[in-house]
């Protein structure tokens, strides 16, 4: 087991423990004292994005392998958040605030895209409507979506997609969206999550029998999960829940919580690409958080617990809520405290596969749950030839091996291999 590491401040503590490639790191902020928070991870988790407190205000960061950058920021920035990461790690959406010269309005929100090589590119509303508010980016990186306020119709949800004017989705709230950009999901003004795609519009997520409302934080990298939190009727109690796709349409699911009748909040806040993996965090009446995770069965798992199978521990310190995981699912990370008073961000490393990413997409290729069929070829070489997919259906992307290049030949032989019913190379 490692060596367990701590510095003068207990804030800003370094803290490593391993049994073999699984590994507990704690996260340091960029000055010591400050306070950090995960929003995104990359592909296989070389990188993870977010946000740490500064004496100048939020800055954001990305975390290399125990080193921890700042990205910079724009003239004038007071804070400026990351709230999303490509799966490459190159890409990111920015929230940032700063004061505004007029005195009715002391805030102003802008939305940004980073990239490694561009630096921050200002993000415009659609046209008459201002603060942009971003909230997630696509795992390629070409989509931000968020929202936009309109004078006269309120909060509306907006897509941002390299090369094309930001566009108007409608009165309601994105929350993310999939890999390849086509899925964006959120919550709307009638109690019930929200999943859009170009095809189809919105279509209302429900809450559970017994919940009078849900709202939809996340969605798998393939489209297909949809998970969240529903609240109870009568409430106050917030449940986790997942919306999973069937032939008839979205079927919804509570997750599991604790035995233990203490335990009466829980909610999702991300999960790995194929939707089998969720990470959040189950709450007990006292308020005390406690990271959890589950599986696609809705079977929990509190992650202390989970890093305490592999002989990981940091004794004083409490795994409070998985944020974000990696699309590989073997990468988790979120934040967590010592005692009452310190807090810190924290990523558990090195966990086996359960499952891996799946080296290639299923021959589904237009998720009309119809395979294998015609349909499914013509609207691979469709999207391959920069078409769209056929009318009524969402298709997957075009990396169909999943190894992030893309288009090539591999993906084309890795698709017909799979469709004569061979293995993913």
């Amino acid at each position: 087991m490692g060596q367990l590491l701590w510095s003068a401040s207990v804030v800003c503590v370094i803290a490593e423990v391993t049994l073999g490639q699984v590994t507990l790191r704690l996260l340091a902020p960029l000055q010591p004292g400050g306070s950090s928070g995960v929003r995104g991870i990359s592909l296989r988790g070389e990188r993870l994005g977010g946000s740490t407190t500064t004496s100048l205000g939020d800055r954001s960061v990305l975390w290399r392998r125990g080193t921890v950058e700042s990205l910079g920021f724009p003239v004038n920035a007071n804070h400026v958040n990351l709230m999303g990461l490509s799966s490459l790690g190159d890409a990111a959406a920015i929230r940032v605030e700063r004061l505004r010269q007029t005195p009715t309005d002391l805030v102003q929100i802008d939305a940004y895209r980073w990239t490694e090589g561009g630096g921050f590119q200002l993000l415009s509303s659609p046209e008459q409507q201002v603060d942009p508010f971003p909230w997630s980016i696509s795992g390629d990186g070409t989509v931000i979506v968020g929202t936009s306020r309109s004078p006269t119709l309120g909060t509306r949800a907006t897509r941002w997609r390299l090369g094309i004017p930001s566009q108007d989705l409608g009165g309601w709230t994105p929350r993310d969206v999939s890999h390849n950009g086509d899925v964006i999901v959120g919550w709307g003004w009638t109690g019930t999550g929200v999943r859009w795609t170009d095809a189809g519009g919105p279509v209302l997520l429900h809450p559970p029998a017994g919940f009078r409302s849900a709202e939809a934080i996340a969605v798998s990298g393939d489209g297909r999960t949809v998970v969240g939190s529903a609240e109870r009727s009568p409430g106050p109690t917030f449940q986790a829940v997942q919306w999973l796709p069937t032939a008839a349409g979205y079927v919804v699911a509570a997750l599991e919580m604790p035995s233990s009748s203490d335990f009466r909040f829980s909610g999702a806040n991300d999960l790995n690409f194929d939707g089998s993996l969720i990470v959040g965090s189950t709450d007990d009446i006292q308020g005390n958080q406690r990271a959890a995770m589950w599986t696609q069965d809705g079977s929990l798992t509190l992650l202390d617990t989970l890093a305490s199978s592999f002989g990981v521990a940091i004794a004083g310190f409490h795994l409070v809520s998985a944020t974000a995981i990696a699309p590989d699912g073997t990468t988790i990370a979120g934040t967590g405290r010592f005692g009452n008073v310190s807090s810190a961000a924290w990523v558990l490393e090195g966990l086996p596969c359960m499952p891996c990413l799946p080296r290639c997409d299923s021959i589904d290729f237009n998720q009309n749950t119809v395979f294998p069929e015609d349909q499914d070829v013509i609207d691979f070489f469709n999207v391959l030839a920069g078409g769209e997919c056929s009318a009524g259906n969402t298709c997957s992307d075009i990396d169909f091996n999943n190894n992030t290049v893309f288009p090539e030949d591999a993906d084309v032989i890795d698709f017909f291999t799979v469709l004569a019913g061979g293995e993913c190379p």
